[in-house]
């Protein structure tokens, strides 16, 4: 398991520490995670991705490839 708030670095941590997946949000302090979603896609088609969001955001990212999953905030139990 690897955490991080930030997007710098992180493709390269997620080599490292050989990550299969990764869960990011839309908006992250640094950054975009759709973007990162992006470059991880790009870098490393083999990792899969998943996008955690809320139903307001999540119609505005249709853009998406199927590459990309999708999780619904918020999570019931």
């Amino acid at each position: 398991a690897l955490h991080s708030e930030r997007t710098v670095g992180v493709l390269d941590a997620i080599e490292r520490a050989e990550v299969d997946l990764v869960i990011t949000e839309p908006t992250l302090p640094d950054g975009d995670g759709v973007a990162l979603l992006e470059e991880l896609r790009d870098a490393h088609p083999e990792k899969l991705g998943a996008l955690l969001t809320d139903e307001a955001t999540f119609s505005s990212l249709d853009g998406l490839d199927g590459s990309t999953e999708f999780l619904a905030k918020p999570i019931d139990k």
